[in-house]
């Protein structure tokens, strides 16, 4: 379960209206060093007591209407949904956190970006403020993720995920 929440979480944060702007300077990433890169001041546990009214999504209703509908863009919030029925809300007055919740629309898991500009890092936290995963953006369609040990769940190159040995694990869904 915990690589399925990490592997959704490296597809809702690139949720590609997020993106403005990848920096270019030709240096490129190997497994090891996006590992290094991630987890530099990475923090593995956060206060959880501002998500609290995030628990429940406070816009249910209208979030799942505009998911069977097909709509991403609900004006101040993005909505991006996957077949296991989760689903993950970015505000776009607050670009930095996401919120992925479950069919219910109870909150499971808070992403949190360190920029909005790659190369970037963003982190998933459990509710109880744990770290659960790393992801290293080299760019938006480069993404290294990790769990909270440092152990590859994924490398994302455009809208595959592969795992350590190159096999596809993951296929985002436009």
């Amino acid at each position: 379960m915990q690589k399925v929440i990490a592997l959704i979480t490296l597809i809702i944060l690139t949720m590609s209206p997020v993106f403005g702007l990848t920096l270019e300077g030709g240096v490129t990433y190997t497994v090891e060093s996006a590992r290094k890169e991630a987890f530099s001041g990475v923090k593995y546990k956060i206060p959880v007591s501002s998500f609290k009214k995030y628990m429940q999504d406070p816009n249910f209703e209208e979030n799942k209407a505009a998911i069977a509908a097909g709509k991403a863009d609900l004006g101040d919030r993005w909505v991006e949904a996957y077949s296991d029925l989760t689903y993950g809300i970015l505000f776009k007055n607050d670009r930095y956190r996401v919120y992925y919740y479950d069919k219910s629309g109870h909150l499971t898991t808070i992403g949190i970006r360190s920029s909005l500009v790659c190369p970037m890092k963003s982190y998933a936290y459990n509710l109880k403020g744990e770290l659960e995963s790393v992801s290293f953006y080299q760019s938006a369609n480069n993404i290294y993720t990790y769990d909270f040990q440092g152990n590859l769940l994924g490398h994302r190159i455009n809208d595959v995920v592969y795992d350590a040995d190159g096999n596809e694990i993951l296929k985002r869904i436009k």
